[in-house]
This record gives C-alpha cells, sequence and structure tokens, in this order.
C-alpha cells in the first residue's frame, strides 16, 4: 500500500491526481512507515495527497497482507461510494498506475 517507490520521481500518481479529483475521488496511502517518515517523504517528493501511518500494520493486513519480511505489499484499492472494494491493483507500474485508477473510476459509473 504504500507509495514510496511508486513514485520515484515526484511524478506517478501525482500527475493524474487532478484527473482523479475529478471523478470525486479522493486519493491517499498507508504505509506501515511512522508519521515522522511518512512526513518527511511527503515533504521530500512534494506529494500532493495524504499518507497515513498502519505501524501496528492492522489494516495493511487486512488489505494488502504483509510480505515474508513484514512489509505491506504494494497495492491499491478503489473503493465505491457505498464501501464495496470495486477494483485491486496488485502489480503497480509507476508510468501506468495514476491513468489505470483514472479508468479504473471511469468503469464505476
Amino acid at each position: 500500500m504504500s507509495l514510496k517507490k511508486s513514485i520515484p520521481d515526484g511524478r506517478g500518481n501525482n500527475c493524474c491526481l487532478s484527473q482523479i479529483k475529478e471523478h470525486d475521488a479522493e486519493l491517499f496511502a498507508i504505509s506501515i512507515d511512522t508519521v515522522q517518515d511518512q512526513k518527511k517523504f511527503v515533504e521530500e517528493y512534494g506529494v500532493p495527497y495524504s499518507h497515513l501511518s498502519d505501524t501496528a500494520k492492522t489494516v495493511c493486513k487486512a488489505y494488502a497482507g504483509l510480505n515474508i519480511a513484514g512489509l505491506a505489499k504494494r497495492s491499491t484499492f478503489v473503493i465505491d461510494k457505498n464501501g464495496k472494494v470495486a477494483k485491486i491493483f496488485r502489480e503497480i507500474s509507476p508510468e501506468r498506475h495514476g491513468q489505470e485508477i483514472i479508468s479504473s473510476l471511469q468503469n464505476l459509473k
């Protein structure tokens, strides 16, 4: 669920954020990193959306699962207005992921 490696140059999903918001959607990241680490990352890369800290790994275990090292698996969940998971992305390409999110939002309508 962490987008750290998904936006190594500060672009990735950021380029598509305005288009995502046009679909009345919110984008945020959840990571097992501490609040301080999240803050540093957001500031360093100029990430314009919220990063939430899940150091207890509760949300990450429930949604994405953890890998053998105990780290959250990188995943994206598109959740509709009724709270139903409409799309899950497990294979994330930084170059295409923003557009993939937009396409899945378009399919919700």
